[in-house]
């Protein structure tokens, strides 16, 4: 094989370059170990190459990578999730939220940890998110200047205060579910995040107002059953 790289490609570009290349040879697996540049396997570039680019784009994103990934995951929502967001009414989107985070709540009932977690944080994703205002940044990269944090409290107090609560409780339910898959630094994490709602959110009666929000609505245990590591999700 005789390729010709043009010197002059940005480390992007030669990694997108070499992408390619590698894409076209993926069915033969030792093709890429037979073309070299300059006596260095195009394999090698190719990591390299990718070293640079996550070198650099990471400057660029230094607050996104700070978050929690269950907050990450927001600025990419599964269709479910897009939907609820969408819907007019704040009554309809705390039901398909509300929806999603009874389903954590049954694959948490069945042991299906990673499955919970999805759920809760789908749930989640409905009020609180990221949005990326670059519709290119799937190909461009992630970049801080083009995301906002968004935080969809409804349009009155009652609907604010039944979306602190909400949150707060799939914020403890990714801690349990966290914990249960022995991920305990993103589950303090998730800890954090509620008790942070918790300080900044209005008085609120215990979250049992307007929404039908209730912090043992699916028979989980109160605080007495913390010793031992929770058997049942809010």
């Amino acid at each position: 094989h005789c390729i010709t790289i043009p010197l002059s490609l940005e480390p992007i570009s030669l990694l997108t370059f070499l992408t390619i290349i590698y894409q076209k040879n993926d069915q033969h697996p030792t093709t890429m170990d037979k073309l070299h540049y300059e006596g260095t396997p195009l394999s090698i570039l190719l990591q390299r190459a990718a070293k640079l680019k996550s070198s650099e784009t990471s400057q660029l994103r230094s607050t996104y990578d700070s978050f929690p990934p269950f907050y990450q995951n927001s600025i990419c929502p599964r269709q479910e999730v897009e939907v609820a967001r969408s819907l007019p009414h704040f009554e309809e989107r705390m039901a398909a939220a509300a929806k999603m985070k009874e389903e954590g709540n049954e694959a948490f009932g069945k042991g299906c940890w990673e499955e919970a977690l999805t759920k809760y944080e789908m749930a989640s994703a409905v009020f609180r998110y990221l949005r990326n205002g670059n519709p290119e940044w799937r190909t461009q990269g992630i970049r801080d200047n083009d995301i906002d944090q968004i935080l969809d409290r409804g349009q009155t107090p009652i609907q604010s205060r039944n979306v602190t609560a909400f949150l707060r409780i799939c914020h403890t339910n990714m801690a349990l579910a966290l914990y249960k898959l022995g991920d305990y630094r993103q589950a303090i994490r998730a800890c954090d995040c509620a008790i942070e709602l918790f300080s900044n959110g209005e008085e609120e009666d215990d979250g049992r107002n307007g929404g039908g929000e209730n912090e043992n609505d699916s028979g989980g245990k109160d605080s007495e059953s913390g010793s031992d590591g929770r058997s049942k999700a809010y």
